[in-house]
């Protein structure tokens, strides 16, 4: 066939073109073949990480191709230049990346996805505050409300203690004494939240015992309780009377501990004593009783009873007819009478 020269063809194979010396009739004719660059480039992505979280605010995306002069196109609003390689993610999604080859025009397109771990919200209540002064019963229990990436870890500031590879809450922490609690809460991606407890406990419990500790064979006396803090109403027992008032009252025949134990309305108990000195009754006799004689009548008088040390002595003689009285403070006192008549005589030792 006639043809133009040159000639333009768009299908792979082998071509002969021949041409015809129009004068002497000779031919020529060679043979050449085509063949056709289908191949498509390859196209891959690689990432700094492939998650966002509180310490990833943004991905480096990197593409690479074995196409000599590639072109290169990137969608869902990267960062940057879209025909360039290398891109920046801030958003979670799915990220597409087309290599072109210029060569022959071929072009294919990679995928990858990012993610994104929204930061925890973490929660801490005071279970349980400390019941009595000094113990250390206090308990704070940790929860996570949402967000996050397990293993999460718990750490109590105060003490620098830790619990590791936590994947459920609510988390427990017990034996707390009173204080001000940190707790550093930390998940897999090292992000963290610090919360802020408050465990408080009563003021002391504190017992003591007041009353007359000193009294006389016969006597009776009130011993009452003195108490302060812990959490009110107070029970009382008495020991040994079994009484179970704050005050009691007692008539011991010789010397006697009490004591009384207190339990307030947390169950914190106190204890206190008070001894009790019973001083028994002298054994006092007058020896002297008639006195005969010319006025003044003079004589001496004593007890029966030896001179205790610590021991008060108050005579009394009253004039039965004058009632006039004679007073004396000694343990062996003597008298003159110059009236006669009949006497009352009488000592009180105490």
């Amino acid at each position: 066939i006639n043809a133009v020269n040159p000639v333009s063809v768009n299908v792979a194979g082998t071509y002969s073109a021949s041409a015809t010396n129009p004068v002497s009739g000779c031919v020529s004719t060679q043979t050449v073949s085509v063949s056709q660059n289908t191949a498509a480039p390859s196209v891959n992505i690689t990432a700094s990480s492939t998650n966002l979280n509180c310490n990833t605010s943004s991905v480096s995306l990197t593409g690479s191709s074995n196409a000599v002069g590639a072109v290169y196109a990137w969608s869902n609003n990267v960062l940057g230049a879209n025909n360039l390689p290398s891109a920046i993610a801030i958003n979670a999604g799915t990220y597409s990346l087309t290599v072109s080859d210029p060569s022959n025009g071929c072009f294919k397109t990679a995928t990858l996805g990012v993610s994104s771990t929204p930061m925890f919200s973490a929660s801490v209540v005071v279970l349980s505050q400390i019941n009595c002064f000094g113990n250390n019963n206090g308990a704070l229990q940790i929860g996570i409300l949402s967000g996050g990436t397990a293993p999460f870890s718990i750490t109590n500031l105060n003490t620098a203690s830790s619990i590791s590879n936590v994947s459920s809450f609510p988390i427990v922490l017990n034996n707390l004494s009173a204080a001000n609690y940190s707790i550093l809460i930390s998940d897999a991606n090292a992000c963290n939240q610090t919360l802020f407890a408050t465990v408080t406990q009563p003021s002391a419990l504190n017992l003591s015992l007041g009353g007359n500790a000193t009294l006389c064979e016969g006597q009776s006396t009130s011993i009452s309780a003195n108490v302060s803090g812990g959490s009110a109403p107070y029970a009382y027992v008495w020991s040994p009377s079994g009484g179970n008032s704050s005050n009691l009252t007692i008539s011991p025949t010789s010397n006697t501990v009490f004591s009384l134990n207190i339990t307030d309305n947390n169950g914190c108990v106190a204890q206190a004593s008070i001894a009790i000195v019973v001083h028994p009754k002298p054994n006092a006799a007058l020896i002297n009783n008639q006195l005969v004689g010319c006025s003044p009548v003079c004589a001496g008088f004593s007890l029966s009873a030896i001179q205790q040390p610590g021991y008060q002595y108050s005579w009394q003689f009253v004039n039965n007819q004058s009632g006039s009285v004679t007073v004396s403070a000694l343990y062996r006192p003597d008298l003159c009478f110059n009236v006669p008549g009949s006497y009352n005589a009488g000592v009180v030792i105490s």
